[in-house]
């Protein structure tokens, strides 16, 4: 692999992680200064032995090049092992002591955008908030949206009174009184022909940005974009 350009920058193998992480040789080529966004994904069970697959890759003048591969499996051992290979025991461990390892070999991005996957933010959010806007990509945004509106409603709300009132400091059109009943809340979380309405709009405030204009020579501040939303 070295002679070819790839560099292994993260290895374990012990009882709890097995990992492999590498950058290819797209990251000298295209150099690690001029990366000021990457993506994110992974994909499970697509190999014999169902590894995990983490890709980062760049954007590069509107393309997607990959620019680090991580594989990644955990277990359960039958017993507590102590063992000094053992310092690294979590998927979000390993994912995060992978994303160090790009930070130190130079890539530090403006913005990363992920899914929603809440083990990867808590990684990318200890390797990079520091330098760079952590962004959920739209896609898997809209998907983990309608697979809410697909699924079964709980029976007991999550939205209380502490939380209306809350809300209302910072949103003061919602009713600070109102919060569902039992009857709302074994109700459809969303009925079927709001849901594009709900959907466009949350596609149309993730595609809000300070320096596009919403006119022209018309921009809106953050300020502006976050009441709004």
């Amino acid at each position: 692999m070295a002679e070819k350009g790839y560099k292994v920058i993260f290895f374990i193998e012990n009882d709890y992680v097995h990992a492999l992480g590498y950058y290819t040789p797209l990251l000298d080529c295209f150099g690690r200064d001029k990366i000021a966004e990457i993506v994110i994904d992974s994909t499970f069970k697509t190999n014999q032995e169902k590894f995990e697959l983490f890709a980062v890759n760049a954007n590069v003048g509107g393309f997607g090049v990959p620019i680090a591969y991580l594989y990644l499996d955990t277990y359960t051992p039958t017993c507590h092992n102590l063992h000094s290979d053992n310092l690294i025991t979590t998927r979000v461990g390993a994912l995060t002591q992978f994303f160090l390892m790009l930070r130190r070999e130079g890539v530090l991005p403006t913005f990363v955008l992920i899914d929603k996957d809440s083990g990867e933010i808590a990684a990318v959010e200890e390797a990079w908030s520091w330098t760079a806007k952590i962004q959920l990509c739209l896609w898997h945004t809209e998907h983990a949206i309608i697979h809410k509106f697909k699924g079964k409603r709980s029976t007991r709300s999550q939205y209380t009174y502490m939380k209306a009132h809350d809300t209302y400091q910072q949103f003061n059109f919602i009713d600070p009184q109102w919060i569902p009943s039992e009857r709302d809340s074994r109700e459809l979380i969303c009925l079927d022909e709001k849901q594009t309405e709900v959907l466009s709009i949350i596609k149309r405030h993730a595609l809000y940005h300070p320096l596009i204009p919403v006119d022209k020579d018309i921009f809106q501040t953050t300020e502006t974009i976050y009441d709004q939303s």
